[in-house]
């Protein structure tokens, strides 16, 4: 073997080395970035699911609110059924009461109608 192929041999060596090298670093570059990003993704889920509970406890919280709201309305109505009832009932009284003013006011107008010609029977001699 020359010289000049000894050191092809050489160099073709070294740039083999080299493209194995850079590959072993590409790799490990690689895997660095990949454990990294699972770090990173682990975190994030960590983090998501503290939130999701966190979340999942103050939608128990409001939907037992919103229970009690719906109760204390439910009572409030049937409360106001009640008032409306009463109301009701207290308009039919005054209505039978104005119903029956209106009967007396007529029998009177009719009894001072009668007694005006009664009177008049009465001066004149009828």
């Amino acid at each position: 073997m020359s010289q000049q192929q000894s050191q092809d041999n050489d160099q073709s060596t070294a740039a083999a080395s080299a493209v194995a090298q850079s590959d072993a670093l590409n790799a490990n570059l690689l895997g660095s970035q990949a454990e990294r990003t699972v770090s990173n993704l682990q975190t994030k889920n960590r983090s998501l699911t503290q939130q999701g509970i966190s979340d999942q406890s103050e939608i128990s919280s409001l939907n037992a609110k919103v229970t009690e709201l719906q109760n204390e309305l439910k009572i409030k109505f049937e409360e106001a059924d009640t008032v409306g009832e009463q109301a009701k009932g207290r308009m039919m009284k005054l209505n039978a009461a104005e119903e029956r003013e209106r009967d007396v006011n007529q029998r009177m107008a009719r009894v001072d109608v009668e007694a005006d010609s009664l009177r008049q029977e009465i001066r004149y001699g009828l």
